[in-house]
């Protein structure tokens, strides 16, 4: 113990040397470093009144579903498409339409897809099946909000159109469910008038009814449901009233600590240079 007492008093005296010197150093050159502060934060204003601003519109879009005839489930549904699927529409080179592209603030079809890629992001929403968070970056906060309203328009277009073939089948069918139907209710009348109730032909005609009235029911439910499934906004389009891109306080901070920083090399350097000077 006697050994460490003189080392322990050793080391708190250049503790307290170094703190001295330190305080110095500061008291002697403040100014200095105070003015490369002032600098470097008028640096980062300059910066923050040249520097192009990126506003931010973001929406969560739920994606189009259609009806399905499955009798276990009750008015049950599928995706038109999942995510994947449609990034590779959106982002393929000219799968978007000039109108969109020029809502965008895009203005040549050429590099559509490269610049799409570049404004706009999409990704699933974790734990909802068939939803996604759309969020647009541009220059101003209504180029923002003029290209998330076309990439939603244009979604909700394309993903009706993908659905229409399957509507159209099903109207289709329903017709001729229908044309049979009436066949089969003549044939079923004829044969009730004329005392056929319990012939073969008779008993398989009104199966085939009961059959055609179920499916036709199920295909006025896909049809019917289908209107209601379109992809269609969860919330309103919000646009931030702040740019996102430069970060205001963070371009602050940065100049502020790179002035102090640069003024506490330039006094260093000063004193070195003094030192040598007078050696």
């Amino acid at each position: 113990m006697n050994i460490d007492t003189p080392n322990l008093q050793l080391s708190e005296r250049n503790n307290e040397i170094s703190l001295k010197g330190v305080h110095k150093f500061i008291k002697s050159e403040w100014k200095i470093i105070t003015i490369a502060g002032i600098i470097g934060i008028c640096i980062s204003i300059g910066y923050l009144a040249i520097a192009p601003k990126k506003f931010q519109a973001t929406a969560q879009v739920a994606l189009a579903k259609i009806g399905t005839t499955n009798k276990d489930k009750w008015n049950a549904s599928v995706n038109v498409e999942e995510v994947p699927s449609l990034l590779m529409r959106i982002y393929s080179p000219n799968s978007i339409d000039l109108d969109t592209l020029h809502a965008c603030g895009i203005e040549s079809a050429q590099d559509g897809a490269v610049a799409i890629s570049n404004i706009v992001f999409i990704t699933p929403i974790k734990g909802v099946d068939g939803a996604i968070n759309l969020k647009i970056i541009n220059s101003t906060q209504e180029q923002a909000k003029a290209c998330a309203d076309a990439i939603f328009a244009f979604i909700k277009i394309t993903q009706q159109q993908l659905i229409d073939p399957y509507l159209e089948l099903a109207n289709d069918k329903l017709n001729e469910n229908e044309l049979r139907m009436r066949t089969l209710n003549a044939e079923v009348s004829r044969a009730e008038n004329f005392g056929g109730l319990t012939g073969a032909a008779y008993l398989s005609n009104r199966d085939e009814i009961r059959f055609l009235l179920e499916e036709s029911s199920q295909l006025k439910t896909l049809i019917k449901s289908s209107k209601y499934h379109s992809a269609h906004l969860v919330a309103p389009i919000y646009v931030n009233s702040q740019p996102i891109e430069p970060r205001r306080k963070v371009v602050l901070q940065f100049g502020l600590l790179g002035g102090l920083f640069m003024g506490v090399l330039i006094s260093l350097a000063r004193q070195i240079f003094s030192s040598l000077s007078k050696a």
